[in-house]
């Protein structure tokens, strides 16, 4: 989650009585929620730590435990946006750096 502006955005994108999550703070600026969009909608913000929730090992056990059987099952698929040779690797970073990626930068070697 990047947090600041980008929080209510997401908040704004929610179909009925969706949810956020919020883990994070990119950008390092604090959650910005309109509640009253929270209203309208039924959504919600959860908040959620995973230093805290680490320390409850057998909560964790459980998370990868399912995690596993997803991966197992094939269900999670990462989204390549963009391929580059290794020699374009300076290319790639600035891609990262400056947010102009849509999912995974792959470097081909």
């Amino acid at each position: 989650m990047l947090g600041g502006e980008h929080t209510a955005k997401s908040v704004r994108c929610l179909r009925d009585f969706g949810r956020v999550i919020v883990y994070g703070t990119a950008t390092g600026q604090r959650a910005q929620i309109d509640v009253g969009t929270l209203y309208a909608k039924g959504a919600s913000v959860h908040g959620l730590w995973l230093t805290y929730l680490s320390a409850k090992r057998e909560l964790m056990q459980r998370a990868w435990n399912q995690l596993s059987e997803w991966a197992r099952q094939g269900h999670f698929r990462s989204v390549i946006g963009d391929v580059l040779p290794i020699e374009r690797a300076g290319d790639a970073y600035r891609l990262l750096l400056e947010r102009k990626n849509f999912g995974k930068v792959v470097l081909k070697i």
